[in-house]
Order: C-alpha cells, then sequence, then structure tokens
C-alpha cells in the first residue's frame, strides 16, 4: 500500500495529564505566523468555472433518476439559491440551500428528498413549555428562532396539521461574552431523546487522518 507521510514542521513539547513530559517534533520549519484567516469564494457567476463545474456534476446525478430532466430544473433553482449566500466578501447568508448532488452518491436519495428523524418509536404526544426565561433570555430566543426561520433551517407547520410534541426551548450564557446568550432545544424533556436511535460515530486517530491528507513523507518521533 502507498503510504502518505508528513515533512517536519515544528517541535511542540506538551504535557498530556500526569507523567513525563513528552515531546514531539516535525522538522525546522519557521514558525507560523499569527495572520488572520482571510478567505473570499470564488467567482460563483454562471458560465464561470466554479458554476460550469456545479451543473456537470448536477446533470451526471440527475442522470441515474427516472425524471432527469425535472430534477435538473429544480437543481438549477437550488443552486441559484445557494450563490445567492455570498458576496464578494464572502459569506452572506440568506436562504441556506444544500446542492445535494456535491455529495457522494450514497447519499444523493436522502438529502434531495429528505429524510425524518431517526425515531424508533413515536415520541410522547405532550407540549412542553420552554424554560423559564427573563426578557433579554427570551428575545435572544426570539431572535434565533426568527434567523432560522429566514435562512430556511425550520418552518411553520402546515395548514391543517396539528403539533404534537415539541422540544423545549433554554439558553445559557456563552462563556466570554457577557449578555449573549446561546439557545438550546430540550430533546431529553421533550421527549424525543428517548426515542432515537444512537447513531454509531467512528472518531479516527489523528494519526489516520493525517495519513490521508498529506502527500509529503513523514517522520513522527513521541
Amino acid at each position: 500500500d502507498q503510504r502518505h507521510t508528513l515533512q517536519p514542521i515544528t517541535e511542540v513539547k506538551y504535557k498530556p495529564g500526569r507523567g513525563s513530559e513528552r515531546a514531539s517534533t516535525y522538522g525546522s520549519e519557521e514558525p507560523r505566523s499569527n495572520t488572520a484567516f482571510s478567505w473570499s469564494p470564488p467567482d460563483l457567476s454562471p458560465g464561470k468555472e466554479w458554476h460550469i463545474q456545479r451543473m456537470r456534476n448536477l446533470r451526471h446525478a440527475a442522470s441515474f433518476f427516472p425524471d432527469t430532466q425535472a430534477i435538473i430544473r429544480d437543481g438549477i433553482i437550488k443552486l441559484e439559491r445557494h450563490r445567492k449566500n455570498y458576496d464578494q466578501e464572502g459569506l452572506n447568508p440568506h436562504r441556506l440551500q444544500l446542492l445535494w448532488w456535491e455529495f457522494p452518491p450514497i447519499h444523493w436519495e436522502a438529502l434531495k428528498d429528505g429524510t425524518r428523524q431517526n425515531f424508533l418509536a413515536k415520541p410522547p404526544h405532550s407540549i412542553q413549555p420552554n424554560a423559564t426565561m427573563d426578557g433579554d433570555m427570551t428575545q435572544a430566543a426570539a431572535n434565533f428562532v426568527d434567523e432560522l426561520m429566514d435562512l430556511g433551517v425550520i418552518d411553520n407547520i402546515d395548514e391543517g396539521l396539528t403539533i404534537l410534541s415539541n422540544a423545549p426551548l433554554f439558553v445559557v450564557p456563552k462563556p466570554g461574552q457577557e449578555g449573549q446568550w446561546r439557545v438550546i432545544t430540550d430533546a431529553l424533556r421533550g421527549g424525543q431523546n428517548s426515542c432515537v436511535g444512537q447513531d454509531p460515530v467512528f472518531l479516527p486517530r489523528i494519526g489516520h487522518i493525517l495519513d490521508q491528507i498529506c502527500t509529503q513523507a513523514a517522520t513522527r518521533r513521541w
């Protein structure tokens, strides 16, 4: 098997809890600067390289479905909506849009049509009130919900349907940001947590990740 390894970059010493100090040597390159991160999007205009590639990928993915032309037409609308979330300066979200055909084929149908939450049993029919919040907390929660609705992440219930259960909201202060609140849904109190399956999550070792993303030889000494 061809393996990718890393070129040494810097020397790091750390103390992983108790025990003797360990050292990791990654070469003699100059220390990294503290230059601020900067990024700007490519030209997303129709006819430009980025847009041409997205359209090529859309047509390829749509060819695997019986309603190919309808999927392409719908994809063009989604692509236009996605482009409007960026301007010359970078990210400027208006209405979030997932480009399902840019993902591996195994996920196309689920991302294209949408999937339900992985409930193994029906959640209890119970409406739980939100946690007790003062004026600032309530305003923070309301602003957050409004923002999600503007972005298309959540929406009002369809006419004629009835809400049977909910996940109530509560807020916690953001560390180091006085007066700022993080809004959280309480799926435990809402009953949803007890009805979903636990999706297995594989957490690779850092060495495995580096072997896949680096193309030059590396040596590691611990």
